[in-house]
C-alpha cells in the first residue's frame, strides 16, 4: 500500500468512527447530525492536502457527555480553501472575516484550522490556528478591556510570550479562546504557575484537588507541560482552564469524584470507539460568575481525545 493510499484509508476510518461515535452520545439530537456531517465534509481529505501532509483531528467530550467538540487542523494550503466555504456557509459575518485575514495575514500560521461544538441543544462553530507565536504580534486584536488588562499582567508577571493556539467562534456570541503553554522545570513548579494564573484570571487559585491529580502525570512520565486556556467574551474573562495531558481515566475518575462531578460510565467505551484507550489531555474548566453561560460558576471537566492516525502526520504538523 501506498503512503497516500494509507493516508486515505485512515481519514477515512477517523471519519467513520466519528459519525459512528455520535450514536453514543446522549446529547446529539437527531437534527445536530446535519452540522456535524456538513463540518466533517469540510475538512480537505489527504489527496486535497499538499504532499506529506495530512489533516489532523481532535475529539472533546465533557465527562458527563453533555458536551461534544470536533476539531481538524493542518497546513493551510489544504485547509483555507474547504475552509473558507464551509465558514461562509455558516455566515461569516464581515467581521470576523476581517479578524481572520488580519491575524493570518501578521502570523502567517503554519497549521489553521476549524471546529464544531455541540452543547445544551446548540451547534457553535469557528476557526483556530494550532502553532505558536508571539502574543505580542496578536495583543492590538483584544481592544482595551479588562480581559486584556488582566491577561497581559499576568504573562508579565509569569515571564509568558507566547501562545500555543488560538480559538474563536463566530456569530452574535463571539468567543476568543487563547492557550499559553505553563513555564517551569518540573511539575510543581509548573503547578505553582498554573495556580498563579487562575487566581490572577479566575480569582482564586487552582483547586488542590485538580493539583493533586495533575501530579499524576509526571509518574513515571517524563515532565508534562501544563498548559492554561483563557476564553475572553464581551471584554470580559468568562473561562480560565487548565490543560494536563498523560491522566488515566481512573485518575480522571477520582478527580471528578473529588469535584462533585460525573465521569458517564460509557465514556472508557466511547474513547475506545475514537479508537483511543486514554485521553490525551484532561481538562479542567472554572467558568466565571458573570460568564453568560447557564453553568457559570460550575467546575467542568473534559477530555481531549485524539482518534488513532490523527498522529500519524509529519512531525512538523503536529501541535
Amino acid at each position: 500500500m501506498s503512503s497516500q493510499q494509507a493516508a486515505l484509508q485512515r481519514a477515512l476510518t477517523i471519519r467513520l468512527n466519528l459519525q459512528i461515535s455520535l450514536a453514543a452520545v446522549p446529547m446529539i439530537e437527531e437534527w445536530m447530525d446535519l452540522p456535524l456531517t456538513r463540518w466533517l465534509e469540510s475538512v480537505p481529505s489527504p489527496p486535497e492536502m499538499p504532499s506529506g501532509h495530512e489533516a489532523l483531528f481532535a475529539v472533546t467530550l465533557a465527562s458527563d457527555l453533555s458536551r461534544l467538540t470536533w476539531g481538524a487542523y493542518g497546513n493551510p494550503a489544504g485547509f483555507i480553501p474547504k475552509m473558507a466555504r464551509y465558514l461562509e456557509s455558516c455566515r461569516i459575518g464581515p467581521e470576523d472575516i476581517a479578524l481572520i485575514d488580519a491575524l493570518g495575514n501578521g502570523l502567517e500560521p503554519s497549521l489553521v484550522g476549524s471546529w464544531v461544538r455541540a452543547q445544551a441543544g446548540a451547534v457553535h462553530t469557528g476557526w483556530q490556528f494550532c502553532d505558536a507565536h508571539r502574543f505580542d504580534a496578536i495583543e492590538a486584536q483584544f481592544g482595551d478591556h479588562d480581559a486584556k488588562a488582566k491577561l497581559v499582567a499576568w504573562l508579565e508577571r509569569a515571564g509568558i510570550e507566547h501562545f500555543e493556539r488560538f480559538e474563536q467562534t463566530i456569530g452574535d456570541a463571539a468567543n476568543s479562546r487563547i492557550e499559553f503553554a505553563i513555564p517551569g522545570a518540573d511539575i510543581d513548579a509548573q503547578l505553582a504557575a498554573l495556580s498563579g494564573g487562575f487566581e490572577a484570571l479566575a480569582g482564586a487559585p487552582l483547586a488542590d484537588a485538580v493539583a493533586t491529580s495533575f501530579r499524576h502525570a509526571a509518574e513515571p512520565a517524563l515532565k508534562p507541560t501544563l498548559r492554561i486556556g483563557v476564553d475572553i467574551s464581551g471584554g470580559h474573562v468568562a473561562k480560565v482552564s487548565a490543560i494536563c495531558p498523560g491522566l488515566g481515566n481512573d485518575v480522571i475518575s477520582q478527580l471528578c469524584d473529588a469535584l462533585g462531578l460525573t465521569l458517564a460510565e460509557s465514556h472508557v467505551p466511547l474513547q475506545g470507539s475514537f479508537g483511543v484507550a486514554a485521553p490525551e489531555a484532561a481538562v479542567y474548566t472554572r467558568q466565571l460568575a458573570d460568564a453568560s453561560a447557564a453553568t457559570a460558576g460550575e467546575d467542568q471537566i473534559d477530555l481531549i481525545v485524539v482518534p488513532t492516525g490523527s498522529g500519524d502526520a509529519p512531525p512538523n504538523q503536529r501541535n
